[in-house]
């Protein structure tokens, strides 16, 4: 039994049936460039936190009666409720199609992670719609992914902290970012030059 959730406060809501598989989201690095007589100075200045991609499976249902309880079915479903939520936060009074609705929120208690998302969309993994259906595809699966609005976590609302998983993946994003540059321009220690010196600024 799951205990992921996702909706929102007086709508919509729904409980996974069984946890995710994967829970990612991805850091772009903001840098500034300089060009110099000695070359281009890259500096990086800071991080900007992209979409939550949710990763999981249906699997089968054997609780259910008859075929209720079938991959493809319980897909079907999900897909649904998503879609309804997706209505629900789009449903305003003007032309613009944007939400005004107050955000969901994505718990996930285990990883002691809640954060205020908006629905962007729902796919299927082989590709294509949301449900992608061949024959002896016994096990369907879903990528969602949420606009993240707000992180209310407990465990990684201190992003000054050294133990916040926010910042240790900025932190290793940043690091990323800096191993390509390095890698990138072919420098290499000689008898000519000194240790390799890399300076990190992030605000």
């Amino acid at each position: 039994m799951g205990v992921a959730s996702l909706g929102f406060e007086n709508g919509p809501s729904i409980l996974f049936r069984i946890d995710p598989n994967n829970v990612q989201w991805q850091f772009q690095v903001e840098t500034a460039e300089i060009q110099t007589l000695g070359g281009r100075v890259v500096q990086v200045v800071g991080t900007t936190l992209g979409d939550l991609m949710i990763e999981g499976n249906f699997g089968q249902d054997h609780s259910l009666p008859d075929e209720e309880g079938l991959s493809w079915r319980l897909a079907n479903a999900f897909t649904a409720k998503i879609r309804d939520m997706m209505d629900y936060q789009s449903s305003n009074n003007n032309s613009t199609g944007t939400p005004t609705k107050d955000p969901a929120i994505f718990s996930y208690p285990p990883k002691d992670w809640k954060f205020l998302v908006y629905i962007s969309s729902i796919s299927d993994p082989d590709g294509g719609g949301s449900v992608q259906y061949r024959v002896g595809k016994f096990s369907h699966g879903y990528i969602l992914d949420l606009f993240i609005v707000e992180n209310l976590s407990p465990s990684t609302v201190g992003v000054g902290s050294s133990h916040g998983i926010m910042a240790a993946k900025a932190s290793d994003a940043v690091d990323a970012y800096l191993n390509r540059i390095s890698d990138g321009i072919g420098w290499k220690e000689s008898e000519y030059n000194g240790p390799q010196t890399i300076i990190k600024t992030v605000v």
